[in-house]
């Protein structure tokens, strides 16, 4: 009876939605397609101008690219709203409305906009790190950075806090050699198995000795600061969505979102993309395991939620703690053929395939839930 009593709600909603948007001014383009999508293609068009390159103006062959291509590359088929957005972002319309675009669209036009709910993913408009808006939280980022080390010990300090402050490139002088405790500071960096965010961005390391008393040691990164700062930005901007109810209600949410809206980058698995960050995975929509574990841990941090970014066997996931234990999160597998299953969320020792650390408490069980 409820199902069906939902599913009369979609399909009444959808109808009103159709008469409704038929009347719509010049003010707003969006528009209900045959299929029952939402698509403008005035806006589609000065948005994407390689597209219009390829098949012109055509609000036809347009909105067949959308469909088929175009919201999978991430790109927005409204400019004022973005059905897959939305339906990640709020569940609870969902649930009410079903998945109708045009359903969730009357929703926010009438409901959502006066509750304070986002149509489009914040900055996606823009698409670009210099205009996304405030940062999350405030990080002194630094390219490079100049050590001059006084005795033994120093160095791996150092190396420590350019992590901290995602410096790419450390210059250390010394009078004596430290060729060695920098470098295998280094090494301990690229080779952790259970790390924070900022550890998790370094993918690999250079040690240079420019003369007797100067070292330079240049980390590999998978995004730069300015992409750093634009992830910031969005979060902060998303974060007021997730950030309610119990500590397992914001996990949840924040697992749903990202397997909902991030697909897996193949083509980097084949080495035709480098789509490996979080930045990529909010900004266009596809990265591969550490992109989505580094995503997570990100909120998980903002929240203050503990968690780290687990590795191994040539694969990242995340620990994160709830009620004082410690389960395994993997938002890359839980995120199958576009749709979310529950099978890697929140799970215990008891599932195999996954490292185990001696010092992290790791349940025994799944998370009842």
């Amino acid at each position: 009876m409820k199902r069906a009593y939902r599913n009369f709600i979609s399909v009444a909603a959808a109808l009103i939605a159709a008469f409704f948007l038929s009347g719509m001014t010049a003010e707003a383009q969006t528009k209900v397609m045959p299929d029952g999508g939402l698509f403008d293609a005035e806006f589609y068009a000065a948005a994407y101008p390689d597209v219009v390159a390829v098949l012109g103006t055509s609000e036809a062959a347009l909105y067949q690219h959308y469909v088929t291509c175009g919201r999978a590359e991430g790109r927005q088929g409204c400019a004022d709203f973005d059905p897959v957005f939305y339906a990640a972002a709020y569940p609870d319309v969902v649930a009410a409305y079903g998945y109708n675009e045009a359903a969730l669209y009357q929703h926010y036009i009438t409901l959502g906009r006066r509750e304070g709910r986002l149509g489009i993913t914040p900055g996606s408009a823009a698409s670009r790190p210099e205009v996304a808006g405030v940062n999350a939280t405030s990080v002194l980022r630094r390219d490079t950075m100049q050590v001059y080390l006084s005795y033994p010990g120093e160095a791996a300090a150092a190396v420590q806090m350019a992590a901290d402050c995602y410096v790419k490139r450390i210059e250390f002088y010394a009078d004596f050699d430290v060729t060695n405790e920098i470098w295998d500071e280094a090494v301990k960096l690229v080779e952790l198995e259970l790390r924070d965010y900022e550890r998790c961005l370094i993918s690999g390391a250079r040690l240079t000795r420019r003369s007797n008393n100067r070292w330079d040691l240049t980390f590999d990164r998978l995004s730069t600061n300015a992409e750093e700062d634009a992830v910031d930005a969005m979060v902060g901007q998303l974060l007021p969505i997730f950030n309610k109810g119990t500590d397992y209600e914001k996990v949840r949410a924040v697992h749903d979102y990202l397997c909902r809206t991030i697909s897996y980058s193949f083509d980097t698995v084949y080495n035709e993309a480098d789509e490996r960050s979080g930045y990529d995975g909010l900004y266009h929509y596809t990265t591969v395991c550490t992109g989505y574990a580094l995503l997570f841990q990100k909120f998980m941090d903002e929240m203050g939620i503990p968690c780290y970014i687990g590795t191994g066997s040539n694969h990242a996931w995340n620990i994160v703690m709830l009620n004082d234990r410690w389960y395994h999160v993997d938002c890359t597998n839980d995120r199958q053929n576009g749709k979310v299953v529950y099978n890697y969320f929140l799970i215990g020792s008891d599932k195999t395939g996954y490292t185990e650390w001696s010092y992290i408490p790791l349940s025994p069980t799944g998370y009842a839930y």
